[in-house]
Protein backbone atom coordinates (compact mmCIF):
# COMPACT_ATOMS: atom_id res chain seq x y z
CA UNK A 1 0.00 0.00 0.00
CA UNK A 2 1.00 3.57 -0.75
CA UNK A 3 1.71 6.06 2.05
CA UNK A 4 -1.13 7.91 1.31
CA UNK A 5 -3.60 5.07 1.07
CA UNK A 6 -2.12 4.28 4.99
CA UNK A 7 -2.55 8.16 5.76
CA UNK A 8 -6.27 8.28 4.63
CA UNK A 9 -6.92 5.10 6.26
CA UNK A 10 -5.63 6.45 9.52
CA UNK A 11 -7.61 9.51 9.47
CA UNK A 12 -10.82 7.74 8.53
CA UNK A 13 -10.19 5.92 11.96
CA UNK A 14 -9.46 8.93 14.02
CA UNK A 15 -12.63 10.16 12.73
CA UNK A 16 -14.64 7.02 13.61
CA UNK A 17 -13.07 6.79 17.25
CA UNK A 18 -14.05 10.86 17.47
CA UNK A 19 -17.68 10.25 16.38
CA UNK A 20 -18.09 6.95 18.89
CA UNK A 21 -16.42 9.00 21.86
CA UNK A 22 -19.20 11.93 21.01
CA UNK A 23 -22.43 9.70 21.02
CA UNK A 24 -21.61 8.19 23.75
CA UNK A 25 -21.66 11.04 25.60
CA UNK A 26 -25.14 12.40 23.91
CA UNK A 27 -27.80 12.82 26.23
CA UNK A 28 -31.98 12.93 25.54
CA UNK A 29 -34.19 16.09 25.18
CA UNK A 30 -36.99 15.48 27.82
CA UNK A 31 -39.76 16.95 29.67
CA UNK A 32 -39.67 17.26 33.30
CA UNK A 33 -42.56 14.35 33.38
CA UNK A 34 -39.91 12.19 31.32
CA UNK A 35 -37.35 13.19 33.52
CA UNK A 36 -38.93 12.17 36.54
CA UNK A 37 -40.05 9.07 35.27
CA UNK A 38 -36.85 7.92 34.35
CA UNK A 39 -35.58 8.44 38.06
CA UNK A 40 -38.03 6.52 39.45
CA UNK A 41 -37.20 3.48 36.97
CA UNK A 42 -33.47 3.67 37.84
CA UNK A 43 -32.59 4.75 34.33
CA UNK A 44 -29.63 6.94 35.43
CA UNK A 45 -28.75 8.56 31.43
CA UNK A 46 -28.17 12.10 31.44
CA UNK A 47 -30.81 14.10 30.10
CA UNK A 48 -31.83 17.36 29.04
CA UNK A 49 -35.19 19.12 29.93
CA UNK A 50 -36.31 21.97 27.36
CA UNK A 51 -38.76 24.73 27.95
CA UNK A 52 -39.27 28.25 28.00
CA UNK A 53 -38.93 31.15 30.86
CA UNK A 54 -41.98 32.83 31.91
CA UNK A 55 -42.81 36.43 30.75
CA UNK A 56 -45.36 38.83 32.25
CA UNK A 57 -47.54 41.52 29.95
CA UNK A 58 -43.96 44.15 28.96
CA UNK A 59 -42.60 40.36 28.19
CA UNK A 60 -39.87 40.83 31.66
CA UNK A 61 -38.62 37.32 32.27
CA UNK A 62 -40.53 36.30 35.71
CA UNK A 63 -39.36 34.20 38.96
CA UNK A 64 -35.21 35.20 37.96
CA UNK A 65 -33.33 34.72 41.83
CA UNK A 66 -29.49 35.39 41.48
CA UNK A 67 -27.50 37.70 43.65
CA UNK A 68 -23.85 37.68 42.53
CA UNK A 69 -23.24 39.29 45.72
CA UNK A 70 -24.12 36.95 48.03
CA UNK A 71 -23.19 33.63 46.05
CA UNK A 72 -22.13 33.71 42.67
CA UNK A 73 -22.98 30.54 41.71
CA UNK A 74 -26.30 30.12 42.42
CA UNK A 75 -29.31 30.71 40.10
CA UNK A 76 -32.67 30.14 40.48
CA UNK A 77 -35.42 30.32 37.45
CA UNK A 78 -38.64 28.91 36.79
CA UNK A 79 -39.15 26.76 33.35
CA UNK A 80 -41.94 25.62 32.07
CA UNK A 81 -41.45 22.73 29.89
CA UNK A 82 -42.89 21.77 26.37
CA UNK A 83 -45.53 20.14 28.19
CA UNK A 84 -46.26 23.65 30.04
CA UNK A 85 -45.42 21.93 32.83
CA UNK A 86 -43.64 24.75 35.20
CA UNK A 87 -40.71 24.02 37.86
CA UNK A 88 -38.18 26.06 39.84
CA UNK A 89 -34.33 25.10 38.91
CA UNK A 90 -31.50 25.92 40.78
CA UNK A 91 -28.56 26.31 38.49
CA UNK A 92 -25.45 25.92 40.54
CA UNK A 93 -23.40 28.24 38.19
CA UNK A 94 -23.24 31.93 37.37
CA UNK A 95 -26.37 33.26 35.28
CA UNK A 96 -25.96 32.70 32.10
CA UNK A 97 -25.17 35.76 29.83
CA UNK A 98 -27.51 34.86 27.01
CA UNK A 99 -30.32 34.45 28.85
CA UNK A 100 -32.55 36.87 27.70
CA UNK A 101 -31.52 36.35 24.11
CA UNK A 102 -33.04 32.86 24.35
CA UNK A 103 -36.67 32.15 23.92
CA UNK A 104 -35.83 28.60 24.46
CA UNK A 105 -33.55 27.04 27.31
CA UNK A 106 -32.19 23.29 27.94
CA UNK A 107 -30.71 23.23 31.10
CA UNK A 108 -27.10 22.53 31.53
CA UNK A 109 -25.42 20.45 34.17
CA UNK A 110 -25.49 21.10 37.07
CA UNK A 111 -28.14 21.99 38.23
CA UNK A 112 -31.07 20.90 40.58
CA UNK A 113 -34.44 21.30 41.01
CA UNK A 114 -37.18 21.19 43.84
CA UNK A 115 -38.50 17.93 42.98
CA UNK A 116 -37.45 15.06 44.82
CA UNK A 117 -36.04 13.54 42.06
CA UNK A 118 -31.66 13.13 41.55
CA UNK A 119 -30.34 16.89 40.47
CA UNK A 120 -28.51 14.96 37.76
CA UNK A 121 -31.82 14.83 35.79
CA UNK A 122 -32.28 18.36 35.79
Amino acid sequence: MKKSHLFVIGIIAVAIVIIMSTVGDASVYVSFREARERAADGNLTKVHVVGRLPRDGQKNIMGLEYNPTLDPNYFAFTLVDTNRIAQRVIYFNPKPRTLTSRSRWSLPEPCATTCSWPTRFC
